[in-house]
């Protein structure tokens, strides 16, 4: 499973931004290409790519997860989002 950990230090609704400006597969891309893997494609606002070798999620879960657990104002700052299952 491969995704991106979107969050920020300085900045508010870093992830609701983010995600109106930019595709995600191309963050991904992007943040891989780094040398820690993380994009700093704002100021203080980070996009992370993450690998995780034989796990896979289906997006039925991935909506349980943020809906039972995610504080839908929170999952405005930081939030993750699944480039590939």
């Amino acid at each position: 499973m491969k995704l991106i950990h979107v969050y920020s230090v300085e900045s508010e609704y870093a992830a609701e931004d983010f995600i109106k400006n930019f595709h995600i597969r191309a963050a991904y891309e992007t943040a891989k290409s780094m040398e820690d893997e993380t994009w700093e494609f704002s100021k203080g606002c980070y996009c992370k790519a993450i690998d995780y070798a034989n796990v896979y999620v289906t997006p039925d879960f991935i909506d349980f997860i943020k809906s039972t657990i995610g504080d839908s104002d929170m999952l405005k700052h930081e939030n993750f989002y699944i480039v590939e299952y």
